[in-house]
């Protein structure tokens, strides 16, 4: 039986937030370490505070996204007039 991988869990996980740091699997969104093992990676990427952070930054990409746009209108907006 061959050891699954880090990367191999975060392919087969996209969209997750799932990183490699230092060998071990962190999630960005929540900010905890996890083991490869894939029941538990599963339960974590389908708990309420997974979710729930990774709604937050879903959040936070468009709002600085939106920003960016409004202060590109805004910058282009008053240099015309």
């Amino acid at each position: 039986m061959s050891k699954t991988s880090v990367y191999d869990r975060i392919k087969k996980y996209p969209g997750q937030h799932l990183m490699c740091v230092t060998g071990q699997l962190r999630c960005k969104a929540c900010h905890e370490t996890l083991a490869v093992k894939r029941s538990t990676v599963q339960k974590h990427v389908q708990s309420k505070n997974h979710q729930n952070a990774s709604n937050y930054k879903k959040f936070l990409s468009n709002f600085c996204h939106y920003k960016q746009l409004l202060s590109n209108f805004w910058g282009y907006f008053s240099a015309t007039y």
